[in-house]
Order: C-alpha cells, then sequence, then structure tokens
C-alpha cells in the first residue's frame, strides 16, 4: 500500500517533466499590465494572471526546476532543466522516490529516455540501463493524457486557467526577491484537459467527486514568472489509492502527505543541452 501510494506521487513529479494533458497554450488576451502597475493591483482573475505568466515564460523559453513531495513518510525529489520553443519542448529530470534513482529525457516532445534503476533492470532481465519509452508505454506508465510537452510551465498554468479561482493575492519577499503570492482554489469539476497528480481523464473522473477544492499556492517575480508553486495532493492520492483498492483501514495508519512543491529558477540563462543516450545502451520498455 505504501508503494501504491508512493507510485501516485512518483507519477505526479514526473507529469510537470512529461504531461498532464495536450490542452493547448491559454487563448490570447489583453497584453497584462506591467509588473509596475501589478504591484500595486494583483490579479483577481486566474485567466488574466495565467496569460501573463504564459507570455513572458514563451520569451525566456528555458529554466531550472527543482521539485519535492511528501507521500506516504518517504520523501520525492527531483531536479532538472528544460527548454519550450515552439512546441518543441525538451528537458532532463532526475528524480529520487523508494529509495532509487531515475533519470528521465525528453526530446522535441516525441521521444523519451528513463534510465532505470537497478531493480527494475533485474526485472527487465536487460542490462541496457537506458530504455525508450514509445507513446502507448508513456500511456501506461502515466495515464492517457501525459504526453511530452509538460516540461512548459505554461501548461502547468493551464490548469488554474481551466479550473482556478484566486482566493488572495500579496505582494511578498521570497528567497530575497520580491513576489507576488497568489492562493488558488482548483475546483476538479472544471477539470476537462489538465488533471492533478499524472492521472488519465478515465482515472480521474472516478475519484473527482470524491475530493474536495485542490489547494494551490503560486508566486510569480516582477516579469511575472514562476519562481515557486506547490499544489496540496493528499486527498487526490487518497481517492486514487481508495479507487485501486485500499482500504480506509489501510489508509488511516499511513501519513499520505501530497504537498508538492516546485521551484524554477534561472529564466532566459539555463543551458538546456538534451542529447539522446549512446544506442548501444538503449532498450525498450516491454509493451503492456
Amino acid at each position: 500500500m505504501r508503494k501504491t501510494i508512493l507510485a501516485a506521487g512518483g507519477a505526479a513529479l514526473i507529469a510537470v517533466l512529461t504531461a498532464c494533458g495536450q490542452a493547448p497554450a491559454p487563448a490570447p488576451g489583453p497584453a497584462p499590465a506591467p509588473a509596475e502597475k501589478q504591484a500595486q493591483g494583483l490579479f483577481t482573475d486566474a485567466k488574466a494572471l495565467v496569460q501573463a505568466a504564459s507570455a513572458k515564460a514563451a520569451q525566456v523559453a528555458s529554466a531550472k526546476f527543482t521539485m519535492d513531495m511528501t507521500a506516504a513518510g518517504q520523501k520525492i525529489t527531483g531536479s532538472g532543466a528544460m527548454k519550450f520553443a515552439d512546441g518543441q519542448n525538451s528537458g532532463t529530470m532526475t528524480m529520487s522516490v523508494l529509495g532509487q534513482s531515475m533519470e528521465m529525457r525528453v526530446i522535441d516532445n516525441s521521444t523519451i529516455y528513463v534510465k532505470l534503476p537497478p531493480e527494475a533492470l533485474k526485472k527487465l532481465k536487460t542490462k541496457k540501463p537506458w530504455a525508450k519509452v514509445d507513446e502507448t508505454a508513456m500511456k501506461s506508465m502515466l495515464g492517457e493524457g501525459n504526453q511530452a510537452n509538460q516540461s512548459d510551465p505554461r501548461k502547468t498554468l493551464e490548469v488554474v486557467q481551466e479550473s482556478g479561482t484566486i482566493t488572495k493575492g500579496v505582494p511578498e519577499k521570497l528567497d530575497g526577491q520580491d513576489t507576488f503570492h497568489y492562493s488558488v482554489e482548483l475546483d476538479p469539476a472544471k477539470m476537462e484537459k489538465q488533471f492533478p497528480g499524472g492521472q488519465s481523464a478515465a482515472e480521474f473522473a472516478k475519484i473527482k467527486d470524491k475530493i474536495g477544492k485542490i489547494p494551490m499556492e503560486l508566486w510569480l517575480n516582477g516579469d511575472q514568472l514562476p519562481v515557486k508553486i506547490t499544489m496540496d495532493l493528499g486527498e487526490t492520492v487518497k481517492a486514487g489509492a481508495l479507487a485501486a483498492g485500499a482500504t480506509p483501514e489501510q489508509l488511516s495508519s499511513i501519513d499520505i502527505g501530497g504537498l508538492m512543491t516546485i521551484r524554477y529558477s534561472d529564466w532566459g540563462t539555463a543551458d538546456v543541452a538534451v542529447q539522446a543516450p549512446p544506442a548501444d545502451e538503449v532498450g525498450e520498455l516491454p509493451k503492456r
């Protein structure tokens, strides 16, 4: 049961580099007000906030990130870099979950390589450390909605545009820099293309009526670029575990956790060079 919950947490982190859906970029809207004006009057509309952040992210087109999440009493961490331009997203990520390390590389949306941990290599009876993951296998691993374009933080923000309501916005210092801190509530009933926790539309449909509003906190810098995002996925992970066959008694003995934190840095200056592993070190995951 602990592994089931941790796997859900790991999928949530991987979803940041891969995809939670193929929703298009936010529709064009009025030009956002400059940062100086926003300091006096913060965004109150989620769509306007997403348009401003997405427009700036499209201009700088690269960033570094770190992630962490606590699930079932265990820490899940990840870090990497990404570039996103003209719809061709590439990135690298290393993550640690269940005491094992895994690396993922995404090249131009379409090609995904995963460096498998030793335990997985033994189960697959292969000595090739890398696996090329085709679209079918990735859907099996992470859900029908997952494609290789979620490294673009605009996609992360689309869940706010689709289902979010800003409940509070205040200027705030974060790690020594001026930011705008927004508290957002995500309404599961309004989610149609983007789903939390790396779930497919079919999986999320089974639990969305069983969870309440999902709390999210968002910090934008003076250029309207995300520097930190937190999302409380505790109820989502719990509902998913119950749907997978866990009992309330089993869950009552586990600290589910579920708070996911993503930090972005080095906007526009991140050096992102993603290369495929050597061909003789690459195998393929078995199709399910």
